[in-house]
């Protein structure tokens, strides 16, 4: 079993178009790269280990992959795959996320695309993002954001956002937001019985779909016209994202390899 730990720190590590600073790691093993305190832009990491950043820690238009991750710090304008169970404490901005791995936020997630094959878990807040499915386990914010596939039986508040809710009993209090059916056939657009304008941390408003039962919070200014007509292209440009990544690639979800 061979080991591999790095640490960067107080570190600057810069490319730049044209000149992408790539790090692999070789075979199997143990350990991984921790970014502590630095500055990454403009790098292509691809490794078979974990990938973790400090709260202080700063990476900009890169590709990342990795096996298992703790991010803290900011990450922005960034590819991002992961093929096991990741977390989020600090804030991604305009990045494009995918891979196998299971996905906790703990953080902010901003103007993002979360296109993970596995649902991912919000226990912080999403801010102008796409997400194919999203599962509320703790007290959490959705804030002008589409979400294709909604669950969870924790509080969450969901503001002028379009979303695609499963049934069930969900402690969720919509504002300005169009509510779908699992399958994005059908919606609703009335408040529900008993009415709860302002949203109590209680899951007793009742209203169905297409003869399919919901109980949530509340609603407020339901909508019968979404909030963004053209989908994900309302909010989400992947230009200026990632070092080498290129979103008109055949399947955009692969690592992007430099040129031999």
């Amino acid at each position: 079993m061979a080991w591999f730990i790095l640490w960067v720190t107080d570190s600057v590590i810069a490319g730049e178009v044209g000149n992408i600073i790539t790090i692999r790691s070789m075979g199997a093993g143990t350990g991984g790269l921790t970014i502590n305190s630095s500055k990454v832009t403009f790098t292509n990491i691809k490794l078979a280990l974990s990938f973790n950043a400090s709260s202080d820690s700063f990476i900009d238009r890169s590709d990342l992959s990795f096996t298992s991750s703790s991010l803290s710090g900011v990450i922005t304008n960034s590819f991002i795959r992961a093929g096991s169970n990741w977390n989020n404490y600090g804030t991604i901005v305009h990045s494009y996320m995918v891979g196998n791995g299971r996905f906790w936020n703990n953080g902010d997630i901003k103007s993002s695309n979360l296109s993970m094959n596995l649902t991912a878990f919000n226990d912080g807040e999403l801010m102008g993002c796409y997400a194919k499915s999203i599962y509320t386990s703790s007290l959490n914010k959705i804030t002008g954001s589409i979400l294709d596939d909604l669950q969870g039986n924790s509080p969450a508040i969901i503001l002028n956002s379009d979303v695609r809710l499963y049934s069930g009993l969900r402690t969720f209090f919509f504002d300005n937001s169009y509510i779908g059916n699992s399958a994005g056939t059908a919606f609703y657009d009335g408040y529900g019985t008993p009415v709860d304008q302002l949203g109590d941390g209680v899951a007793e408003t009742v209203f169905t779909i297409d003869s399919t039962t919901y109980t949530v919070d509340g609603i407020n200014n339901p909508r019968s016209t979404k909030n963004f007509l053209n989908g994900v292209d309302d909010l989400w440009n992947p230009e200026g994202v990632g070092a080498l990544w290129n979103p008109n690639a055949a399947d955009p979800t692969i690592f992007p390899e430099p040129a031999p």
